[in-house]
């Protein structure tokens, strides 16, 4: 019993000392976020997104519902009339037009149950099963286009993220060195050290307002995945420029097969096509058939049994020609619809022919730019000692490793922008 009363205070003491071992003045993040992360989050939270979710179940309620023609109507009427008259009457359209047969007043019954078929319409109602069918496509790819369009926001904005990330750490680190080698540098005429001094408030100035615009990007980019503006959230990636080398025309060929733009403006082409068809059937004759079977009286029984079979035909013979310059419409709209494909098409190739001399472009200066960096910091002992050359050397380092880090966020990001010309994700091999 007393070592189970000691036990308590040393798990007592367990405890606090972990709660007081965390770094101080850090605040824990609500979430640590990599770059798969937060385009998961984006295309779950994003009204973009859920709009195109609930474009493709109206699609598909439609394809239900044309569906839904080829089978026959069942309906049931029952109707009750009081009459006073001495002759027979003709209940109005509303109420199914039934015919009563009294000459005296009283009450009348009528129970009917009526079936109607289509057997023939011009190809109508497999013609919007089919148009039902061909608009769930577009709605799908309609979905794969704003995919496409989000997650290229969110990996541009992500990249900036970082990067802001990484020139804040630059800085830091920059400034805090700058600090200490200026303490042991030799003592300079007055006019070095000002020098010194207001390079050294320039840079810290600049850390500053830099501080500031991430905070703002932090916020744009909670608002780009579709998260809380108070969300407390940490970047976890790796920031490192990919290095491989492309094929234009494999990039070309991809672009065509995995883009949903193009099988968009098919699908639209296809259903024009049943547009057309649609505007002919309307001259076409239609046959229905109909079947009846009712209960009529004077006293609500099922005694008297009448019912009829009937097969309708309807033939069109003159509409003022409208049918007829409805499908020149629909006609000229399809015409229209092979130019814009016509267009689309060249837009894809163009976007990626800039996509890749973008990213081709930023390959090359990524080099040149790791150069830079490391001539500037070889001159970093070479300036130890004085105060100005000091002061010059960090700030010569500092600029050339931040046009590093904003080389490589281009570079990502072009590879990003490469992605989305063609519509899938570049492996990395």
């Amino acid at each position: 019993m007393t070592q189970r009363y000691l036990l308590i205070p040393a798990l007592l003491a367990v405890f606090a000392t972990g709660a007081f071992c965390q770094e101080p003045g850090r605040v824990i993040p609500d979430r640590v976020l990599n770059i798969d992360q937060s385009v998961s989050l984006a295309l779950n939270n994003r009204k973009e997104v859920l709009l195109a979710e609930k474009e493709i179940k109206i699609a598909q309620e439609r394809i239900n519902e044309a569906g839904s023609f080829a089978y026959p109507k069942i309906d049931m009427t029952m109707n009750y009339s009081r009459v006073d008259t001495d002759h027979w009457m003709m209940l109005p359209p509303d109420f199914g037009s039934l015919l009563i047969p009294r000459n005296t007043p009283g009450d009348y019954y009528i129970t009917r149950f009526s079936l109607w078929q289509h057997v023939y319409s011009g190809g109508v109602y497999n013609s919007n099963l089919k148009l039902a069918k061909s608009n769930m496509i577009r709605a799908e790819n309609q979905k794969k286009t704003t995919d496409n369009d989000i997650t290229l926001e969110v990996k541009k904005e992500f990249y900036s993220l970082i990067a802001a990330d990484k020139k804040l750490e630059a800085y830091n680190t920059a400034i805090s060195s700058m600090e200490a080698a200026m303490k042991n540098a030799v003592p300079g005429n007055t006019a070095e050290k000002i020098q010194a001094r207001d390079i050294l408030l320039e840079m810290k100035d600049e850390y500053l307002k830099m501080k500031n615009r991430h905070e703002l990007q932090k916020l744009e980019f909670l608002k780009t995945i579709g998260l809380e503006l108070n969300t407390r959230f940490e970047i976890n990636e790796t920031f490192e420029p990919v290095m491989e080398t492309y094929d234009l025309y494999k990039l070309l060929a991809w672009s065509f097969k995995y883009r949903p733009e193009p099988i968009q403006i098919q699908v639209q082409e296809e259903m024009d096509a049943l547009d057309v068809k649609l505007s002919m059937s309307a001259r076409s004759p239609t046959v229905t058939l109909g079947a009846h079977y009712e209960f009529p009286g004077e006293t609500l029984n099922f005694d008297n049994k009448y019912w009829n079979a009937t097969v309708n035909m309807n033939i069109p013979i003159y509409d003022g020609f409208a049918s007829i310059y409805r499908t020149r419409q629909k006609s000229m709209q399809k015409d229209q619809n092979k130019l814009k494909r016509k267009d689309m098409e060249d837009s894809i190739q163009l976007e990626v022919r800039k996509a890749y001399l973008e990213y081709t472009f930023w390959q090359g200066e990524l080099v040149n730019i790791k150069k830079q960096l490391d001539d500037s910091r070889q001159l970093l002992a070479v300036a130890e000692g004085d105060h100005y050359a000091t002061a010059a050397a960090y700030r010569s380092y500092l600029r050339n490793n931040v046009n590093y880090i904003e080389a490589t966020r281009e570079q990502l990001t072009s590879r990003v922008v490469v992605e989305h010309a063609i519509g899938k994700p570049l492996a990395r091999e």
